[in-house]
C-alpha cells in the first residue's frame, strides 16, 4: 500500500480521539510519558485500530505507517497551536 493510500485511511478526528484517550502519548506530567515501551504500545494500538491487518503487514510497512500516523498527529498539533496564537 502506498503512503497516499494510507493517508486516506487516517481520519483526522478519529486519530485525535485515539491519541487523546492515551495520555501516555501526550501528557508530559505522567511518569509513563518517558517510558518508551508504553509509548510504542500506545502507537501500536492506534495503528491496529486504523488498519485492521496492521499486525499482518511486514515490519517495514508497519514502521512506515506508524511514522506516518505520528507525523500526522504532530502536524495537526502544530496547526492547532499556530491557530490559537493568532
Amino acid at each position: 500500500m502506498s503512503t497516499k493510500e494510507w493517508e486516506k485511511l487516517i481520519d483526522k478526528e478519529i486519530l485525535i480521539t485515539l491519541v487523546e484517550v492515551r495520555p501516555v502519548l501526550w501528557d508530559k506530567t505522567l511518569d509513563k510519558y518517558k517510558d518508551n515501551t508504553a509509548s510504542i504500545v500506545g502507537w501500536r494500538e492506534i495503528c491496529v485500530i486504523l488498519v485492521e491487518d496492521f499486525e499482518a503487514m511486514e515490519q517495514r510497512q508497519r514502521q512506515e505507517f506508524g511514522k506516518l500516523v505520528m507525523k500526522k498527529v504532530e502536524t495537526d498539533e502544530r496547526c492547532l497551536t499556530e491557530n490559537t496564537k493568532r
